[in-house]
């Protein structure tokens, strides 16, 4: 496996709700930078069922490290 930092934006204008959500939900609705940002990293990490139906067989034998920042880095 191999090690790898992801670095993810957690201030407030991650909140804005400019994706569109997920298939099958509302055509008029709309997700949050965040949580689009969330939903990216977990078919990453684990894998699994993209929105689109596209398969992500994820990333069991690597290591990760999470830093989030907004003003500072965490």
């Amino acid at each position: 496996g191999v090690a790898v930092a992801l670095v993810v934006d957690a201030s407030g204008s991650m909140a804005a709700p400019d994706y569109p959500s997920a298939a099958g939900g509302p055509p008029a609705a709309r997700t949050a930078r965040l949580d689009a940002a969330k939903q990216a990293l977990r078919l990453f990490v684990a894998g699994g069922a993209g929105p689109d139906g596209s398969r992500f067989d994820g990333r069991p034998a690597d290591q990760f490290a999470l830093v989030t920042f907004a003003a500072w880095p965490q």
